[in-house]
């Protein structure tokens, strides 16, 4: 009987020192966290408050960017390589909105020539040669769309808002 409650005495120490904390932190109502907004950056064609020209500079540089993204990507995951390439074709479809008609068939040829490197891409793995092949074939892109389609060389071909051409013939 003295063994039971010398027992019972050591169950009730340990349990009023360790307590029922957990316990009642499961049972009391957690305070709501309050949901961070995503910040999204997207780049938008607004006429009025940008001109072409600026339009064009910065499609221009994404262009280029997400194209060096694309020749080291090659080597990467094949989802990387699908980000680069929907990216290069974007923008450069974005430059073709933005110049006169004959400079934009010029660039259309560059973009199913890209189109045929996404149907690579897009298709079966590819080997190291073919790698290699695409790559010099980029690379080849690049130099020439630079060369004809850098800001310098095109910005007398850059056409006029058409919100803005209205305001300047009245």
């Amino acid at each position: 009987m003295r063994r039971k409650f010398i027992l019972f005495l050591f169950a009730v120490a340990v349990l009023s020192l360790s307590g029922c904390a957990t316990l009642k932190r499961k049972f009391v109502r957690k305070k709501k966290k309050e949901e961070k907004q995503k910040v999204v950056l997207a780049l938008e064609d607004y006429d009025k408050l940008i001109d072409y020209h600026e339009l064009y500079k910065k499609h221009y540089l994404l262009w280029g960017y997400w194209h060096d993204e694309l020749i080291s990507a090659l080597e990467k995951s094949y989802k990387k390589q699908r980000v680069c390439i929907d990216q290069v074709l974007e923008h450069l479809d974005s430059l073709k909105k933005y110049i006169t008609p004959e400079k934009a068939s010029l660039l259309e040829e560059y973009i199913s020539r890209l189109e045929k490197i996404r149907k690579r891409l897009y298709g079966r793995s590819l080997n190291d040669i073919e790698k290699d092949r695409i790559s010099r074939e980029l690379e080849k892109l690049k130099r020439l769309i630079d060369k004809e389609f850098r800001y310098s060389e095109i910005k007398s071909y850059i056409i006029v808002p058409p919100s803005r051409h209205s305001e300047e013939t009245q």
